[in-house]
């Protein structure tokens, strides 16, 4: 992915993540049919989801080695 394609999405993805805040209930399908920009930067929900699961993914394994960091007391508590 270049430069461009990862500054086009991540304002798209900042505001998909905001609906599926507001909306627990929808799907993925939903949300690519109701943020407008997203069939620009995604080619299809499959894509979306890819994206939204990477940033979980970052997020978590952040998390994960700030607790470890932090002295907390192993790696299966700091999973829980």
């Amino acid at each position: 992915m270049t430069w461009d394609a990862y500054n086009r999405r991540k304002p798209v993805l900042r505001d998909v993540l905001a609906l599926a805040d507001q909306r627990r209930d929808i799907t993925v399908d939903e949300v690519f049919s109701l943020v407008p920009e997203a069939a620009d930067v995604f080619a299809d929900s499959t894509d979306l989801l890819l994206d939204i699961q990477m940033l979980w993914f970052q997020r978590l394994s952040g998390q994960m080695r700030l607790q470890l960091t932090e002295g907390s007391d192993g790696p299966e508590m700091t999973a829980i």
